[in-house]
């Protein structure tokens, strides 16, 4: 979402809390944020299957892409349906 944590857990409903300011007080707050928590991500990382680690990094690529040329595809849904398709034709 790139937002600082006490955003995504403040108090409200409302989607716009969630929306992305990229102000630089947010961004100063998120790179304190990764470099507190940077050796605890990578413990959990480690132990994340390689291909859920492809599949984040690819969804956290189609989203900055979508940001950059504000397109109204939504690359969530397109790789869910290519997910699923992949895992029945394994099963």
């Amino acid at each position: 979402t790139a937002r600082p944590w006490a955003d995504i857990l403040g108090s409200g409903a409302e989607p716009e809390r969630l929306r992305e300011r990229g102000t630089a007080e947010d961004k100063a707050q998120i790179r304190g944020y990764a470099a507190q928590y940077a050796k605890g991500i990578a413990v959990v990382l480690q132990s994340v299957p390689r291909p859920m680690l492809l599949l984040f990094k690819t969804n956290d690529c189609l989203r900055h892409a979508e940001r950059q040329l504000s397109s109204g595809v939504n690359s969530f849904l397109i790789t869910l349906r290519f997910c699923i398709g992949s895992i029945l034709k394994e099963t």
